[in-house]
């Protein structure tokens, strides 16, 4: 049953009945006329109800038939993600990272470089909240000669604040 057809029924049969309602003369086969057509009323607009009353459950959307269609009543989308989506959004987000990290490296060590991340999507399809992006490697390489010491205190601090292996060329 789809709401369409619902509202047409609810009218159609309101219409009917006033209809004969009219067209019948007066007296006692009138009272009992109107009651039976206001009985024919009613029991066409809570006729869903049992329908909804049989089923498991509108909003158990693990069933197939609900997914397409919530038991035929109320239409329902399906959300799917959309993996190039997430893709380029994670890659667009690791370039700001590599900036930041620039940045940071400048400010902190006095030091130009190129950053660049290697990373991997580490997602699983079946739960969106548990897709991320995983880092594997952070890769420095500075435009100036950096000493041991300095290089060391460079490998430290970013190994301890973004917990990944740290090369620096």
């Amino acid at each position: 049953m789809n709401l369409d057809g619902y509202l047409l029924s609810i009218i159609g049969t309101v219409l009917l009945c006033s209809i004969i309602t009219a067209i019948v003369p007066e007296g006692k086969t009138s009272t009992i006329i109107k009651g039976i057509t206001r009985l024919v009323c009613l029991l066409v607009i809570i006729s869903p109800i049992p329908y909804f009353l049989n089923r498991e459950s509108i909003f158990d959307i693990t069933n197939e038939e609900n997914t397409k269609t919530a038991n035929g009543f109320f239409p329902q989308t399906v959300i799917q993600t959309d993996d190039a989506f997430i893709q380029y959004y994670s890659e667009m987000k690791i370039r700001e990272t590599e900036g930041l990290l620039e940045r940071e490296v400048k400010e902190l060590f006095d030091v130009s470089a190129n950053v660049t991340l290697n990373w991997v999507f580490d997602g699983e399809k079946k739960n969106f909240n548990t897709d991320k992006i995983r880092l594997i490697k952070i890769v420095v390489q500075t435009k100036q000669e950096l000493n041991e010491e300095q290089k060391q205190k460079m490998c430290n601090y970013l190994m301890k604040n973004y917990c990944s292996e740290v090369q620096i060329e």
